[in-house]
């Protein structure tokens, strides 16, 4: 059986290496994204089974249009996800 691939975009490096261990020590396949552009370029190679979205990505911003902006992106692309 092959492992879940999750997804998870968060600009706080500290928050996604804490993610990366647990996950991965869960078995599950994991893949970084700091800023949406990234996420992108890996939707468009790879399939992922879940997502994990921070809603912002600049410090002077706290109202999560940011995340909501690029989850409207990827869902434009994959209404499915």
């Amino acid at each position: 059986m092959t492992s879940q691939k999750l997804l998870f975009v968060d600009d706080d490096a500290d928050v996604l290496k804490t993610a990366e261990l647990l996950l991965r020590k869960a078995g599950y396949e994991f893949f970084a994204a700091r800023t949406p552009a990234e996420a992108y370029s890996i939707l468009a190679v790879e399939t992922v089974d879940a997502i994990f979205l921070d809603l912002n990505f600049s410090r002077t911003k706290m109202s999560g249009e940011e995340g909501l902006a690029c989850l409207n992106e990827i869902q434009r692309h994959d209404p499915d996800a």
